[in-house]
């Protein structure tokens, strides 16, 4: 079928609304005040903002989730849980209720990046894409993946990029120069909610954002102006190294977080796996790009709380 006729989006359901992503993205919905939302959850509990509507839903059902979906014009999947059935089944319910917009739950490299779906790691990305298109050829259903490189401000906070501002020591992902998008969280969760703004000019297809373009060593330079050039620590990581040994590990059945993360890491630091997007989504959504000295100031921000 390919498409469904353009249609107003107004009723929209978060699945994974308490996450990193997730949070963001209800927020900016929340913030454009003109959907109304609904947050699926897997228990009671969670602590939501005002207005919003929350179901308990049985993710392991494509049936039980059909039928919460049903009325629902958008889905947004936010989850991140490390198997790839979740998200399957969502998108299969969507379909069968009748959902004009699903969003994938990808938030990362470019998804039409032949490498990038091969990672083991994207794995459970790569899945829910796949199953996304052979839904909009079979139902009609509409999607858009979110391509958004890496989270700056939480790679930078849980020293996932190699930076440790606090401590100021620096492991460089081979010599740190692959230049590459980096996306705010907060960023990240407009330019989410934007894409039910324009839902035309984002059918069936990813949508790229980034807050700052920049490389390792960038954005190291930028963090000595912020606190001083003084007492660093520089080192340098062999990724092939990094990148042979979690295969290893992941061949051997190791799934865990110290197998997986690195192969993102990997990633960030090759050019055939990410670097600048051709062309970026960011006007059409309302991402404004950060300058040098706000990425500074956020560097100082961080820098301050990770210290405390």
């Amino acid at each position: 079928m390919g498409s469904t006729s353009p249609r107003e989006i107004q009723n929209v359901a978060l699945a994974g609304a308490t996450g990193n992503v997730g949070s963001n993205v209800l927020n900016a919905l929340v913030g454009l005040d003109r959907f109304h939302i609904t947050v699926l959850t897997r228990k009671e509990g969670a602590s939501l903002p005002a207005g919003v509507t929350v179901k308990v839903a049985d993710f392991t059902s494509v049936e039980a989730l059909t039928e919460i979906l049903k009325g629902q014009d958008a889905v947004i999947d936010t989850t991140s849980s490390p198997e790839s059935q979740t998200p399957i089944n969502l998108i299969n319910a969507a379909a069968a209720a009748g959902v004009y917009r699903y969003i994938t739950s990808d938030f990362g490299f470019d998804p039409l990046n032949p490498k990038v779906a091969n990672l083991p790691v994207f794995g459970r990305k790569a899945a829910s894409l796949k199953e996304a298109r052979a839904a909009n050829e079979k139902t009609g259903m509409t999607y858009t993946a979110v391509a958004t490189g890496p989270f700056l401000d939480w790679n930078l906070r849980n020293r996932f990029s190699g930076i440790d501002l606090s401590a100021k020591k620096v492991q460089f992902f081979d010599e740190g120069a692959n230049k590459i998008p980096w996306t705010t969280l907060e960023a990240v969760g407009k330019g989410v909610a934007a894409v039910l703004v324009h839902p035309e000019e984002t059918e069936n297809r990813p949508v790229y954002i980034s807050s700052v373009v920049k490389s390792q060593r960038e954005v190291v330079e930028l963090a000595k102006e912020a606190l001083g050039a003084d007492g660093w620590e520089i080192t340098k990581l062999d990724m092939d190294g990094v990148f042979k040994k979690a295969m290893e590990g992941f061949k051997a059945g190791d799934y865990s977080r110290q197998t997986m993360a690195p192969m993102i890491q990997y990633g960030s630091a090759r050019e055939d796996y990410i670097r600048p997007w051709e062309k970026d989504d960011n006007a059409l959504l309302g991402i404004e790009p950060m300058t040098d000295d706000e990425l500074k100031a956020l560097i100082k921000d961080l820098a301050t709380a990770s210290g405390k």
